[in-house]
């Protein structure tokens, strides 16, 4: 069985920051998701799991602070898989 890929919610209101992001994300192996505010990220979390989110903190709506806060300590719409990271 191929390994899944790890999902990122990218989420960004700069449609050229948003392609350089996704493209990088992409050549990692990552499979990418893009909203453009923080009401999104919000919405988009209730519906899918997600392994990592990339937030710019200055978007229209809801910024990217307020979105960190309103999901503060409500771990259960990320993926906690395998840890990944530098160290293993």
């Amino acid at each position: 069985m191929a390994p899944t890929r790890k999902r990122v919610l990218l989420a960004d209101d700069d449609t050229d920051t948003t392609l350089v992001l996704k493209d990088r994300l992409e050549s990692f192996g990552y499979e990418v998701t893009e909203v453009s505010n923080g009401r999104e990220v919000l919405e988009e979390i209730k519906c899918e799991r997600y392994g990592a989110v990339v937030m710019d903190v200055k978007m229209p709506e809801m910024d990217g602070f307020q979105a960190l806060s309103d999901t503060a300590g409500d771990y259960d719409h990320f993926d906690r898989g395998e840890q990944g990271g530098r160290d293993g």
